[in-house]
């Protein structure tokens, strides 16, 4: 590949453009996955790809969790949050805008509801962190079926029942 201190600006580019290939390719797939299995596309974003794109991530906190620096894994978990609503919402559309129309439309009409589960959801998180500051397996747990139960309220919400 060349010297190192030369390579790595090439070598992050190419990891860059690869990446944007395999999420168009996540994007186009999950949405025939959830036609053929005719489940609604919010399941499948709720899923896979929010997992998808999330991996790192876990990865990543999981390795500092292991360390002993919990509030690192925490941290980045916010910080992903954060980055990808404001950066990974508002710059693909403020391209949009720029190259090809004027405004782009949003379906905000069912938005409340996960807006204050979202809400909901950091207030718990941080009520267990505050409770000597350490998650506990049982909290951990109680995260995930929270997550679960989200996505079944979703799919419920969304299927009209």
């Amino acid at each position: 590949m060349g010297d190192a201190r030369k390579a790595y600006i090439r070598t992050f580019l190419v990891s860059v453009v690869l990446i944007a290939i395999i999420s168009w390719f996540l994007v186009e797939y999950a949405v025939e996955l959830a036609n053929a299995l005719n489940i609604p596309p919010v399941i499948i974003a709720l899923t896979i790809l929010a997992g998808g794109t999330s991996v790192p991530d876990l990865i990543s906190s999981v390795v500092v969790s292991r360390q002993g620096r919990g509030e690192m894994a925490v941290a980045n978990a916010i910080g992903s949050n954060v980055f990808d609503i404001l950066v990974g919402l508002g710059l693909p559309w403020l391209l949009v805008i720029i190259i090809a129309v004027s405004v782009v439309n949003i379906g905000v009409q069912d938005l409340w509801g996960p807006t204050i589960i979202l809400l909901i959801t950091v207030i718990i998180l941080f009520v267990f962190l505050s409770t000597g500051r350490q998650l506990t397996r049982k909290e951990g747990w109680a995260l995930v079926v929270a997550y679960v139960a989200f996505v079944m309220w979703t799919w419920i919400k969304g299927s009209g029942a």
